[in-house]
């Protein structure tokens, strides 16, 4: 097999199992919002909020990494808050500002459902090199970056 011909099948694998991930991904918000009875938009809000490194974010950035009106979100809000899943706490600087930050319980339950992911994730990585450790990241970095 030529090395375009490699190149073109390893590409196309590629691009398989990363359709495959993102359908599991998919299946596995599906479940957890059917197991809770909260909805895709409220998964899609905890994994938001999680997934935020900088920590608690304004419901207003909330709304725009979903694609929601104020008004929606305020409905959001009021779902999780009522599930004990977020609390909302008022900016000291701005007190217009509302900050939404995910609970200990939203923790937990996240870290239930998430630990056999963790377990794959840990397994697949651990023979790795640091090299192929640092394309692969490249890699999920770029995937991350489109789908922003």
């Amino acid at each position: 097999m030529s090395q375009e011909d490699e190149h073109a099948r390893l590409r196309a694998a590629v691009g398989a199992r990363a359709r495959a991930v993102y359908r599991q991904a998919t299946t596995l918000a599906a479940a957890f919002a059917s197991d809770t009875g909260l909805g895709a938009t409220v998964a899609g809000a905890l994994r938001v909020l999680d997934a935020a490194a900088e920590g608690p974010l304004t419901a207003s950035q909330l709304g725009t990494e979903l694609r929601l009106t104020s008004g929606a979100v305020t409905k959001l809000l009021d779902r999780l808050e009522a599930a004990g899943l977020v609390e909302r706490r008022r900016g000291t600087v701005d007190r217009r500002h509302v900050f939404v930050a995910l609970t200990d319980k939203a923790r937990r339950i996240g870290a239930t459902r998430l630990a056999p992911i963790g377990a794959r994730i840990e397994g697949a990585t651990a023979e790795l090199t640091t090299e192929e450790l640092a394309v692969v990241e490249r890699f999920l970095a770029a995937l991350a970056d489109d789908a922003g």
